[in-house]
């Protein structure tokens, strides 16, 4: 089992340009780790007092049977040599040579007392990565490996198209959700944490700029309320299964919405890290849920019952608007041109379009994948482009532009197994990452833009102008170009050599000798830029400009060519070819040949230094 859960991008600018390092002392870490241990203990004492009953039956069993055998005389044993297979107990420090600060993780070379050779290039390279640039992306991925639960945080540039892996945090359970938010509790600055959803029904609050943390900064968790005059003995603020997503209101920062499989969607208070407000009314568990843009009190949730219900929280007894569905509801997304459409994905695979103001059924519905939708996402700067992915391993593209009915136009399959989620980049339009179940590529992120001529077609002119200078060249472009220009250069207008069009790059194109060959290959003078076919027969004050085709000398009585004092026996206005006289020296030579029989040319051959003549 290794897959990514979920992705949460953090935008450029957000996390600090050198992440803070928690270095915890050798009395920290033995107060954090015996913590640790008494916990485990506790939970062993719970398990293990189920199983005393039949631990003590099977003892009294076995004694019975030893009870029942002959006796056997006992071996006699040395005192001696009991006294010398006892061990003794290993003492913590330096002479035991185990202690707890040796378990303790150093994040650089330089703080590990042990390691003696230092490199002073890779501790240059470290402490370059280790700095995030402004042009970099944090990216929190919820990764699960076996029995590990790990929070890995990404660093990615577009422009230089580099991607590794900052720093990492061990999570209590598996991931199931992620949400970036900036709101620091108490703070005087804009934070850089993310909630952390898991198998738990408590939700984590952690700092993405602590490097090497061992405890989230705090923790939503239910309340009971009991002690609370009036209040009812059963009550309980807060959830009390797995949370399976979340949501953070930008508009009203101190509020975090959470949906959960207790069939229940909680609002909570961040100043004071408990429940404010719950919402009910599902009979199943609530998968996914988003607030409407520019509405900061509306909610809309998605729930296994396959219904969409849009909430208005300003009540306390909250007022909800239902939508029902042919699936479970598994992705919803507000529409980026007008938010009074929003779209669903279902487990069977289909794609709603639903318009807020009627209640009563959807705008349309198209079969868009084959399983179980598990990717909702559109562009923030591209009008219109629509991201869909599913279980059947395959991630598609639409226009929804002008029209309620999404237009295919990429489909393309990948291999990194079911695809589990998608998220599109804050700050690029075309970039999108994925994170999918395949153990050797479970987590690629994409360019739409370079990755398919449909995509770049389509949605070319859609490109805001503050964007497009900034879409960066990925290699596989910068390799096409570089191997476009060692090609010929294109032609800047061409010249007929007979029937056919010849071209010449204009001076400065080609180096010394590719000047000469290239002028050879095409029959011009090295130097002339073209050659333009006359539009009038040649005259004696303007002659036609006659190109360096192959010479084409005319027959002969005997079938053979004869030579002349011209150039050449076609020309480039289509007339007909130049009649003129054979030289004198090509009249002497023609008698020569008919003299030797049959017009027969001379041949000599070259024989062990000997010339013979036929």
């Amino acid at each position: 089992m290794n897959f990514i859960s979920s992705i949460a991008w953090v935008p450029r600018g957000k996390a600090k340009a050198v992440p803070e390092t928690v270095r915890l002392k050798p009395d920290e870490l033995k107060e954090l780790f015996e913590g640790a241990r008494s916990a485990e203990d506790s939970e062993d004492a719970a398990n293990s007092s189920e199983t005393e009953d039949k631990e003590d039956e099977e003892a009294a069993s076995e004694e019975e049977e030893w009870s029942d055998a002959d006796d056997e005389p006992e071996s006699e044993v040395d005192p001696e040599d009991v006294a010398d297979e006892v061990e003794e107990p290993a003492v913590e420090g330096a002479a035991s040579g185990f202690s707890v600060s040796s378990l303790a993780l150093f994040p650089t070379n330089d703080d590990d007392p042990y390691v003696q050779i230092k490199d002073a290039d890779d501790v240059d390279s470290e402490d370059e990565d280790f700095k995030i640039q402004p042009g970099d992306n944090l990216l929190a991925v919820a990764h699960v490996d076996e029995d590990a639960s790990i929070l890995e945080v990404y660093v990615y540039n577009e422009k230089d198209d580099d991607l590794y892996v900052h720093h990492d945090l061990m999570l209590p359970a598996e991931p199931l959700a992620l949400e970036w938010l900036s709101y620091l509790p108490g703070g005087d600055a804009p934070g850089n944490l993310v909630a952390v959803a898991t198998m738990k029904p408590t939700i984590q609050i952690w700092d993405l700029d602590l490097v090497n943390a061992m405890e989230p900064l705090f923790e939503l968790k239910g309340v009971s309320k009991k002690r609370q005059r009036g209040a009812d003995p059963n009550s309980f603020s807060g959830h009390t299964d797995a949370v399976l997503s979340l949501a953070w209101n930008p508009l009203v920062d101190h509020v975090l919405a959470s949906g959960s499989a207790d069939q229940s969607v909680i609002l909570w208070d961040l100043d004071q890290a408990k429940a404010a407000t719950t919402l009910k009314g599902f009979s199943d568990k609530v998968q996914t849920i988003k607030w409407r843009p520019e509405f900061a009190d509306q909610l809309l949730c998605g729930s296994c019952d396959k219904t969409v219900r849009l909430f208005d929280c300003r009540y306390k007894k909250a007022k909800a608007t239902a939508w029902n569905v042919e699936g479970e509801v598994e992705r919803l997304l507000w529409s980026t041109a007008d938010n009074q459409y929003f779209y669903v994905a279902t487990e069977d695979g289909q794609l709603y379009t639903f318009d807020i103001r009627n209640p009563d059924a959807a705008l349309s519905t198209i079969q868009a994948h084959g399983k179980s939708v598990t990717g909702l996402v559109a562009s923030p700067h591209i009008p219109g482009l629509l991201v869909t992915t599913s279980e059947d391993k395959r991630i598609k593209v639409w226009d929804v532009q002008g029209s309620h009915i999404p237009d295919l136009v990429l489909e393309r399959k990948l291999k990194m197994g079911e695809i589990q989620f998608a998220a599109m980049s804050p700050d690029s339009p075309f970039v999108i990452s994925l994170g999918g179940e395949d153990s050797d590529s479970n987590f690629r992120i994409l360019n739409l833009y370079h990755i398919s001529e449909e995509v770049k077609k389509r949605f070319d002119a859609r490109i805001p102008e503050e964007y497009r200078k900034k879409i960066p060249v990925t290699k596989d472009v910068l390799k096409a170009e570089k191997l476009q220009r060692r090609l010929p250069p294109p032609p800047t207008s061409a010249a007929t050599l007979g029937n056919s069009a010849k071209t010449y790059p204009p001076n400065g194109q080609l180096g010394k000798r590719g000047k000469i060959k290239h002028a050879k290959r095409r029959g011009l003078l090295a130097g002339q830029v073209e050659v333009k076919p006359s539009q009038e027969p040649p005259t004696a004050a303007a002659p036609s400009v006659v190109a360096r085709a192959p010479r084409l000398r005319p027959k002969n009585e005997h079938g053979k060519r004869q030579g002349w004092s011209g150039q050449d026996s076609r020309r480039t206005d289509g007339g007909a070819a130049d009649e003129r006289k054979p030289t004198a020296a090509g009249k002497k030579k023609e008698e020569h040949h008919a003299a030797s029989g049959n017009g027969a040319r001379t041949k000599r051959k070259f024989k062990k230094g000997k010339t013979a003549t036929n």
